[in-house]
């Protein structure tokens, strides 16, 4: 799941979050300056990486002596642009090749199966044999299905049980995501 950098262009500030969706999140951030006042266009994205919410966590007790407080529109995850967040943001490996509409098409394709045959979380839980956190976890791309699981998925949701096994492989082998993994001990 994509952690994003968002920076002001008129204030500087740097805005820090996670979302499996960035475009909407930008476009909801964008709709918060215009609530109180400030023209939405102040936005640049500067830099989308891989992590999860642990990550980002990590990131914002990294940068705690960057923060800022009272500024509405990015809530409490506004850093100024110090050294140390800007050479942080410097020294992240970029995340190659990703598509900002569908980060993970393969949980898209789950919870798009899911909705279309009128199914709750719980439902789908208690037909795999999991919490229903889980499968939140599933659809929203935080988590891979095992093996087995991910074949009675297959089964059950004609979702390729090969496509999960491909975001696990990708997530595990990725040298950047695993130079990432450094940020979780702050």
């Amino acid at each position: 799941m994509p952690i994003y950098f968002l920076q002001h262009t008129g204030n500087g500030l740097i805005k820090i979050g996670y979302s499996r969706h960035v475009p909407k999140r930008i476009q909801e951030h964008r709709e918060r300056l215009e609530e109180c006042g400030e023209p939405p266009d102040q936005l640049s994205l500067i830099g989308v990486f891989r992590g999860n919410l642990r990550d980002e966590q990590g990131i914002h007790r990294r940068l705690r002596g960057s923060k800022t407080t009272g500024y509405a529109p990015f809530s409490n995850e506004s850093y100024r642009p110090t050294e140390e967040v800007v050479s942080l943001i410097a020294s992240l490996p970029a995340w190659e090749h990703i598509d900002l509409a569908e980060p993970f098409p393969v949980a898209n394709m789950l919870d798009a199966a899911i909705r279309s045959r009128g199914l709750t979380s719980a439902a789908v839980g208690r037909i795999l044999r999991v919490s229903t956190q889980s499968v939140e976890a599933y659809r929203d791309g935080r988590s891979v299905p095992r093996q087995a699981r991910a074949s009675l998925i297959e089964r059950l949701f004609n979702v390729p049980q090969s496509a999960w096994l491909t975001e696990e492989q990708v997530r595990t082998s990725n040298s950047a995501f695993d130079r990432f993994q450094a940020f979780k001990q702050v």
